[in-house]
């Protein structure tokens, strides 16, 4: 798994993106310009923070009511594992997540993700360090495939995110990769 913390810092009410990006599976990032952009650069499985064989680029923006995610997972698509599959069943693919901890306290980390079928996954971390993979949240995803690479877009309401609605909210972001 190729995994890279991040700590985001979100000012909700103070303003919010004018044009959220077209959500069609397609991460161009014309229309992602104004998120912000990170790559995901190292693998914690089965390196140990080593540097990530496969490149993959995550942005972030939101509207007034969602939260938007992109993802450009570049791969050999040849060897790209990949099955249209059951809600929490794509595990076994090759998938992108976003892991938020809306309370940036360690409590739980609520995950949400896809695989390049646009197939959706989502559980909690709990702070007893176990997964909860009943848990689901209503979002949508889609996805598409390239020449070299997938891609997978995600729309997750903020009404389904569990924080206190202030100014500005502090979240601890986890984004990774399963290939």
């Amino acid at each position: 798994m190729i995994i890279s913390p991040l700590f985001l810092l979100f000012p909700f009410l103070a303003f919010a993106q004018n044009t959220p990006p077209t959500f069609d599976g397609v991460v161009n990032p014309e229309e992602w310009s104004s998120a912000e952009k990170h790559t995901i650069e190292y693998e914690i499985s089965p390196g140990n923070n080593t540097p990530s064989p496969v490149a993959t680029e995550a942005y972030i923006t939101y509207g007034v009511s969602d939260l938007y995610v992109g993802f450009i997972a570049y791969a050999n698509m040849s060897n790209l594992r990949s099955s249209i599959r059951n809600r929490d069943e794509g595990y076994q693919d090759d998938f992108v997540m976003i892991g938020i901890d809306i309370y940036a306290d360690g409590r739980y980390m609520v995950s949400l993700g896809a695989n390049a079928e646009g197939n959706q996954l989502d559980l909690k971390f709990l702070p007893s360090g176990n997964e909860d993979t009943s848990y689901n949240v209503s979002y949508e995803s889609k996805a598409s495939k390239h020449q070299d690479a997938y891609h997978v877009e995600l729309k997750i309401p903020f009404s389904v995110l569990q924080f206190k609605n202030k100014p500005t909210v502090k979240w601890n972001i986890l984004l990774s990769r399963s290939t």
